[in-house]
């Protein structure tokens, strides 16, 4: 059975990064684990992609795989289905995925 922990709080500095990036680390030892980044200061995403965090958003490959260019078609109200994100895993721990985050996802946040 699939499992969901969601982690909210409007107040920042509180933690929520940090204990999302170390509960995901310790389930993923046992389970597939997937961490989405909806906040648009991407600390989870810079987190678990480390020094490969700018060229993320550079690379053809990798350039439209966050969480903004994955949802983008239905808040553009094109007719086009929303499109599968290729999640980022970390050599280190193969269970682990993230689905990254991007700065503009506030863009959104009106609409």
């Amino acid at each position: 059975m699939t499992k969901r922990i969601a982690v909210f709080n409007h107040k920042g500095g509180v933690s929520k990064t940090t204990s999302v990036y170390n509960i995901g680390w310790l389930l993923s030892n046992n389970y597939k684990v997937l961490v989405v980044d909806a906040d648009p200061q991407c600390n989870l995403t810079s987190l678990l992609l480390g020094d490969s965090f700018e060229s993320y958003y550079i690379d053809d490959e990798t350039k439209n795989q966050n969480l903004k260019d994955g949802v983008s078609t239905a808040f553009q109200g094109r007719p086009f289905p929303i499109q599968a994100v290729e999640c980022y895993s970390p050599e280190r721990l193969p269970n682990l995925f993230l689905l990254a985050g991007h700065a503009n996802l506030s863009e959104y946040d009106a609409l």
